[in-house]
């Protein structure tokens, strides 16, 4: 995933330099969320690692701001949105359902100095109506092997959730959960397979907690940061 994450941040760069950026069109809204994790400015090195998660999720969902400059083609239910850097070519297409959500593909052609693509789909995953639920499959360079998958959805209340899974070989090698809460509040959990292995969670204030755990789930270490 963060080879794709680069690739899409490098376009942006390259978007970011148009002098007269398009006026929009009747297009679907682009699906970014952000993750805030905790509200402090602590040096304390758990405080440092759950930022650190928050940023990894961050670099996925907010990286198809890269495609905010350029204005879609509309081919019947198909928008498509373009960016070329030297001889890569990004194509992200969101296509309406009947259910008014949308199925979105991120498309890689040409070569990045080091690898040929050829029409790769690189990540696809689909939107609801609302969009307030996601879901995306991330595929590993140049195959059609998954190496994870994202899941993000933000509820009733406000809370932004998002769960990433990892793959080895088709089965699950990890997981990683966070939930933002309106109310600034929030959580990180990390699980080794089905295991977990590390919980956070933080306050309104930023200030927050860390556990530890051994393979039988017992916690071998804790702490709190403010």
């Amino acid at each position: 995933m963060k080879k794709i994450i680069l690739i899409v941040i490098i376009a942006f760069v390259v978007g970011c330099t148009e002098e007269n950026p398009l006026e929009p069109i009747s297009a679907p809204t682009l699906p970014i969320v952000a993750f805030k994790g905790p509200n402090t400015t602590s040096t304390h090195e758990e405080a440092k690692n759950v930022k650190a998660f928050v940023s990894s999720f961050n670099a996925f969902t907010t990286s198809f701001d890269a495609f905010s400059l350029t204005q879609p083609t509309v081919s019947g239910d198909t928008y498509t949105w373009t960016l070329t850097e030297s001889s890569l070519t990004l194509r992200l297409t969101a296509t309406i359902r009947s259910d008014s959500g949308y199925t979105w593909k991120l498309i890689l052609n040409g070569n990045d100095g080091s690898t040929t693509y050829n029409n790769w789909t690189a990540i696809e995953g689909t939107t609801d109506a609302g969009m307030r639920n996601a879901a995306w499959n991330i595929y590993e360079d140049n195959t059609t092997t998954k190496s994870s998958d994202f899941l993000w959805t933000i509820t009733s209340s406000g809370s932004l959730v998002g769960t990433l899974n990892q793959y080895v070989a088709g089965a699950l090698s990890g997981q990683t959960t966070i939930t933002d809460n309106a109310n600034f509040t929030g959580e990180v959990r990390v699980y080794q397979s089905t295991v977990q292995t590390y919980r956070a969670i933080w306050l309104s204030n930023g200030s927050g907690q860390y556990f530890y755990y051994d393979a039988n789930g017992v916690v071998t270490s804790q702490g709190t940061w403010q």
